[in-house]
């Protein structure tokens, strides 16, 4: 599966491949840990330091014939591997000015 994620720090856009759908909605890619390695930049913090589930976020996926959606629908997914972000998705908007910026 192709995974899309959002940077809510930065308001960058990266992807990567290959990313089961165990993997991203409970398993390694579930939090900014890995999330993390795909944006140039991100300094990972330091070995057995959980990130947490607060910067990057999932906006879509895609299927890739090898791998499909294990019976989920793409809603399920997007739903399941952004339910640890809630709070920050909830507050994404009140984050950007009215040209759609990210603010500090």
């Amino acid at each position: 599966m192709k995974v899309i994620y959002l940077d809510l720090a930065t308001g960058r856009v990266a992807s990567e491949t290959g990313i089961s759908v165990f993997d991203l909605m409970e398993n390694n890619w579930s939090c900014d840990c890995n999330r993390g390695s795909v944006f140039e930049g991100y300094e990972k913090p330091q070995k057995n330091i959980c990130a947490g589930a607060e910067r990057f976020i999932v906006i879509d996926v895609e299927v890739e014939a090898e791998l499909g959606f294990d019976g989920y629908t793409k809603d399920e997914i997007l739903r399941e591997a952004n339910s640890d972000y809630y709070y920050k998705l909830k507050n994404f908007n009140n984050n950007k000015n009215g040209n759609g910026e990210f603010c500090e």
